[in-house]
């Protein structure tokens, strides 16, 4: 017995298929109907990470913060900052110091840091904004580190969302969990029922519904119990 599950996009493609009896389970899909549903899939997949924080894809990355710096890249090449893939989103950041000691740093919006009024005002980093481009991502801190504060070896500390990689061929079996193989296929056959004629045979509302409701579970169960913080607001 084993509770190890692992399929392939091929096999994902093939079932989505045969769900809105577009072709029986003996049938062999065309080169051109793999093609087409490997484009969807991957397509899929990209849609889906976009729903939220994946536990799968969550990574720590780590930065050495430099003198007078206001922002750090994070990219596919050595000419960034740091050179690994851009994250879709920052979740937490904390500042480290030589001994090991981590603090604590707020994540705020880009829009509120555009608001600081002095960008390169000098201390401890307190707060950290995101930005994410096309190709890159662009990390701007607040305050800026010192001299003083470099010869320390102060590191920024990133727990990041990562992208989910895709399907390169139809051999692969992909980046995800096996607890989300059955919202893919059933998404994947979402669109499908679209694209081919007279398919479902009357199941549309049906297909698409058991893909709502298996994303849904998908997420829900995809969540990481944090601790509450609550306190009073405080007049000055």
């Amino acid at each position: 017995m084993s509770t190890v599950l692992s399929t392939t996009a091929q096999n994902i493609v093939n079932d989505a298929y045969t769900l809105i009896s577009a072709k029986d389970i003996e049938t062999a899909l065309t080169a051109s109907e793999l093609d087409f549903g490997l484009r969807m899939l991957n397509n899929l997949i990209k849609q889906y990470q976009m729903r939220g924080v994946q536990l799968h894809t969550i990574a720590d990355l780590s930065i050495p913060l430099g003198a007078s710096k206001e922002s750090y890249t994070i990219g596919p090449d050595a000419s960034y900052d740091l050179n690994t893939a851009r994250p879709i989103r920052i979740i937490s950041a904390r500042r480290e110091d030589s001994d090991g000691y981590e603090i604590p740093l707020y994540v705020i919006s880009r829009e509120d840091y555009k608001r600081l009024p002095t960008k390169d005002s000098v201390g401890p980093v307190t707060q950290i904004a995101y930005e994410r481009l096309s190709d890159y991502g662009v990390v701007y801190v607040w305050p800026v580190n010192d001299e003083a504060l470099v010869s320390s070896t102060e590191t920024l500390l990133l727990t990041v969302q990562r992208d989910i990689d895709i399907f390169d061929n139809t051999e692969d079996t992909g980046d995800f969990p096996p607890d989300k193989h059955m919202a893919l296929t059933y998404g994947l056959a979402a669109i499908l029922i679209d694209a081919i004629p007279n398919g479902g045979a009357g199941r549309t509302q049906a297909i698409k519904a058991q893909a709502a409701d298996l994303l849904n579970v998908a997420l829900m169960t995809d969540q990481e119990p944090v601790s509450l913080f609550i306190q009073p607001a405080v007049r000055r």
